[in-house]
């Protein structure tokens, strides 16, 4: 897991509506100054509404041929060749390359 804490009340969009614990859906979610916000970077690397119906199968060719071959959704993950797997920003693993 990824862990970030908000330095500012933030809203954070999102393309499809969840619903809390009580059952309300939400569609934007309200962030506070000093939230912990967890990333699930098994989860972001493993969702077929991101990489398809074959988000399980190891496929390098998904990030090789220009990444003609990734979904919409995928392709607007920032990140090292769209993955957050290895986080992103300052502190992205030393590792990624």
């Amino acid at each position: 897991m990824i862990i970030h804490q908000a330095e500012e009340d933030d809203v954070l969009p999102l393309s499809v509506s969840l619903k809390d614990s009580s059952g309300v859906s939400l569609t934007p979610i309200s962030i506070s100054k000093g939230q912990h916000v967890v990333v699930p970077p098994r989860a972001l690397s493993t969702s077929s509404t991101l990489w398809g119906p074959d988000a399980l199968e190891f496929k390098p060719e998904r990030w090789m041929d220009d990444e003609k071959s990734l979904t919409e959704a995928a392709r607007a993950i920032q990140g090292y060749h769209h993955l957050f797997t290895f986080g992103d920003g300052p502190r992205i693993c030393i590792g990624r390359a």
